[in-house]
């Protein structure tokens, strides 16, 4: 299906009377790039607000590029640590600095009564709330009020205090339509993750080391943790309790894990018009969760053009479990891959190597220093997001062979695109269940309210999206050059039976087909 028919589908569905409507599409597709597209037709049948959420920052910078050539009234609705001048984090210290009179800048309330040009991204309000001298956050959220089209992140339905912020915005509305880009990220839950102090959180500081707390479904309202007389747990949950809360204890800090799905629930049921958009959400996951029970699901399963120039390989003797990936044994055999798949790339192109976590890179990395330097290839270690390695490694791909070494759920697993030689071979070391954890016991005996299997929900889901939203950044540019994507453990086999139709049929490879011939299977 061509992205014309796609549209005109949604129209007419629309006309139909269907409101809730899912489209998954292999990475590439254009499904981003249609949003603009999509909002136009829900704008022409009379939805006055329209809210578009996406992963993170940097994809509502890319969404926000597309919408500059429509006349639509737009803004970009961001988290207050990104507007604030003083970095407050949430309204508690957004308070605490009015009152220490540290901030000083005037409270936007009500219509701005200034000429507001069609789009607005989160710094042009920066510069406007400069020459107003007001708060930069309530301006971002009074125009926000005013403008037809508000695209956000999905971290908007993950705390309470911004998911009010969202209640508030379409409270007024006659109708309301959502889209969200990258849906496979919310219909089984959002979770984020957090360390604090001892310190900080004294409420707690009775439990030993070790202790665990697990709040499951409290009352989805803040007014419940504003009548605590604690203000340490006032500071630290105002912005994070939802639907499972857990707390461990250790010797010096409090970890917090919070799952939020109701809010989601909220969102769909309450727009007259939602439209998810996913590649990850497959045919063989439609009936995943009860959120999206009730959707017209459209599969575009059409192949991708010049699929037949990525070749994906599945090593299939090896599997990284937990007991297994931290030992200098597990570490020897991948050494001997990666030297193999990184002496047959081309001499000039970039090769990523994501690992299936952060702590599988960290060890790789703390165990492999000979080896690096015996590669003698340039080679960066992305860790967190910064953007500043990513364009070294970028630079340096089109005249040299260059590595990027990062894990997956890193920035560059989705919304990121390499282009040409940025990305010529791609290796995926583990399969990326999530850790096998209490917490996640915990979130897979929640999500039994709202999945038909909460096993798949929490783990094998996840897993296999990750795989996909992977295997997408290396098809790009399919037209100009053969790409090679490596997916090292056995378990890619085990459960390939979940991959969408128009993945590429793998080649199954064992570790001495790679390490003795492969250069001879190119």
């Amino acid at each position: 299906m061509k992205s014309d028919s796609l549209l005109e589908e949604i129209e007419k569905l629309i006309d139909e009377g269907i409101g809730k409507i899912l489209i998954s599409a292999y990475p590439g597709f254009g499904k981003t790039r249609l949003i603009p597209k999509i909002v136009d037709i829900l704008a022409r049948r009379g939805i006055n607000k329209i809210l578009i959420f996406v992963r993170s920052l940097a994809e509502i910078e890319e969404v926000y590029k597309f919408f500059k050539n429509t006349r639509l009234k737009a803004t970009c609705l961001v988290g207050r640590e990104k507007l604030c001048p003083f970095n407050a984090k949430n309204i508690n210290e957004c308070t605490q600095f009015r009152d220490r009179g540290i901030c000083q800048l005037n409270r936007v309330r009500g219509h701005v009564n200034i000429h507001i040009k069609n789009i607005l991204n989160y710094r042009d309000i920066v510069e406007l709330s400069k020459t107003l001298n007001t708060c930069p956050y309530d301006l971002s959220f009074t125009i926000a009020l005013q403008s037809q089209v508000v695209i956000t992140t999905i971290t908007y339905l993950s705390n309470m205090e911004l998911y009010r912020i969202v209640k508030q915005i379409v409270q007024n509305c006659e109708n309301y339509g959502v889209i969200i880009d990258e849906a496979h990220t919310v219909i089984t839950g959002i979770e984020q993750n957090v360390e604090v102090s001892r310190e900080s959180l004294k409420i707690f500081r009775d439990l030993s080391e070790n202790e665990e707390i697990v709040i499951i479904k409290p009352r989805f309202n803040i007014d419940n943790i504003k009548q605590s007389s604690h203000i340490d747990i006032e500071n630290i949950l105002y912005t994070i309790f939802t639907d499972l809360l857990y707390i461990k204890s250790l010797s010096d800090k409090f970890i917090i894990k919070t799952l939020t799905i109701s809010s989601v629930q909220d969102l769909i049921d309450n727009s007259q018009i939602c439209i998810l958009l996913s590649a990850s959400i497959t045919e063989k996951f439609k009936n995943l969760s009860k959120l999206i029970d009730n959707f017209y699901k459209i599969f575009i399963e059409d192949v991708p053009s010049h699929i037949d120039n990525l070749k994906v390989y599945i090593v299939c003797d090896v599997e990284f479990n937990e007991r297994f990936k931290y030992t200098r044994m597990c570490i020897n055999i991948l050494q001997r891959i990666l030297s193999s798949i990184i002496k047959c790339s081309p001499l000039v192109g970039g090769i990523v190597i994501l690992f299936s976590s952060k702590k599988f890179l960290k060890y790789f990395i703390d165990n492999s220093a000979s080896f690096l330097k015996y590669l003698d290839v340039r080679y960066f270690i992305l860790m967190d997001s910064d953007v500043d390695i990513v364009d070294r490694y970028r630079e340096i791909s089109h005249e040299d062979r260059c590595i990027l070494f990062s894990y997956v759920g890193s920035p560059i697993c989705e919304g990121i695109n390499f282009l040409g030689d940025e990305l010529v071979t791609l290796v995926l070391v583990g399969f990326p269940f999530p850790e096998f954890s209490r917490w996640n016991f915990y979130k897979m005996n929640f999500l039994k309210r709202y999945c038909e299997n909460s096993f798949i929900a929490t783990f094998l889901f996840p897993a296999i999206s990750i795989t996909i939203q992977t295997v997408g950044r290396a098809m790009r540019d399919l037209d100009k050059r053969v790409k090679r994507v490596f997916l090292i453990d056995r378990r890619f086999l085990k459960y390939s039976n979940y991959f969408p139709k128009w993945f590429p049929k793998p080649h199954i490879m064992s570790i001495s087909d790679i390490t003795e011939s492969f250069g001879l299977l190119l």
